[in-house]
């Protein structure tokens, strides 16, 4: 299996969307293998933290207002995605 190498360009996931620290700051990530910088990734500050945990509360209101059903759809969906897209995980993890 040929492993496609990419930069790494790690943003927060708030509400949904990937958003860029409020700060701007990012760090640098170096592979565990040789120590090579892979990426950055965003430096969250504690407002980002406060951002995403509001959108969590918001998000799981809006999800008890959804039947059993379809929270039952969207994890079933959710499972789907990462089993297809599981070699690309394994590879960015590794």
């Amino acid at each position: 299996m040929a492993i496609a190498t990419r930069t790494l360009h790690g943003k927060n996931l708030i509400g949904g969307e990937w958003v860029e620290s409020e700060s701007g700051d990012r760090f640098e990530v170096t592979s565990p293998g040789d120590g090579s910088v892979i990426g950055t990734c965003a430096r969250s500050t504690v407002k980002d933290v406060q951002d995403a945990i509001a959108a969590a509360i918001e998000g799981q209101k809006a999800l008890t207002k959804l039947s059993v059903k379809r929270r039952a759809e969207m994890i079933h969906n959710a499972s789907a995605i990462a089993e297809r897209r599981s070699e690309e995980y394994a590879v960015v993890l590794c």
